[in-house]
């Protein structure tokens, strides 16, 4: 989560003097620190105050990040020169997200926008996402056979196209009727062919509720998106 700390940390059967951690997603990657021998040096990234060495028996070397963002969200990767090793970590901010309340208040004929901004998966390199939409509709749909295929089939009932970037979907609904209210849903699924052990998944939920008075005189309640973990720790090597 943002604001929480994570701890990077390998484990060799040799004592390791010389290694570099970089942080690779994004246009430039950037080297965050290098250690030769007794000689440590952070580079001067916008991480510098926030990491901490683990080099506490030279067989056991890492970082410590602190204050987590979502721009801290991606790849990282250990550089041993002496042997030819290059190991990477992905590190998921499991609040990355922009999505709907949990609950929306709509009179009858009241119009709504749902929309989710995935977009921060792309930090994730040589990943894969799945994105599958739930609407009390069209059911339970992969999001591109719901805008490619059921939308061209069903053209009243939603007033949308086909979005440019599937990781930030929307729905736009003009005349809310009684079969547009119950649930409206998004999960996704983060999966690698390079990264065999990365398995994760979130599923963002909203409830749209008809009410009979104006629900801007209305209190929201909220809950937390329910998140399934499936991710294991990086391979040691």
């Amino acid at each position: 989560m943002t604001h929480s700390s994570a701890e990077f940390k390998w484990h060799f059967k040799r004592n390791i003097s010389t290694f570099e951690v970089s942080f690779l997603s994004q246009k430039n990657p950037q080297t965050l620190l290098y250690v030769m021998g007794e000689t440590v040096v952070k580079e001067n990234t916008r991480f510098k105050v926030r990491i901490q060495l683990i080099n506490d028996d030279n067989e056991t070397v890492g970082f410590n990040l602190t204050n987590i963002t979502v721009a801290d969200m991606g790849l990282y990767s250990l550089h041993v020169p002496n042997l030819l090793l290059d190991s990477k970590a992905i590190l998921i901010v499991t609040n990355f997200a922009v999505v709907p309340g949990p609950v929306i208040n709509r009179l009858l004929h009241d119009g709504v926008v749902l929309s989710w901004d995935l977009t921060l998966l792309r930090y994730l390199y040589y990943t894969d996402q799945q994105v599958i939409l739930t609407t009390p509709v069209s059911g339970r749909l992969p999001l591109d056979y719901f805008y490619t295929q059921w939308i061209v089939d069903n053209p009243h009932y939603y007033n949308i196209s086909q979005p440019t970037d599937y990781l930030h979907p929307s729905i736009i609904i003009n005349n809310i009727t009684m079969k547009d209210a119950g649930n409206y849903v998004i999960e996704v699924t983060v999966t690698s062919s390079v990264y065999e052990w990365l398995n994760y998944s979130w599923n963002f939920a909203t409830d749209l509720v008809f009410v009979h008075t104006d629900p801007s005189t209305m209190s929201l309640r909220t809950t937390t998106p329910t998140i399934t973990d499936n991710t294991t720790v990086p391979c040691l090597p």
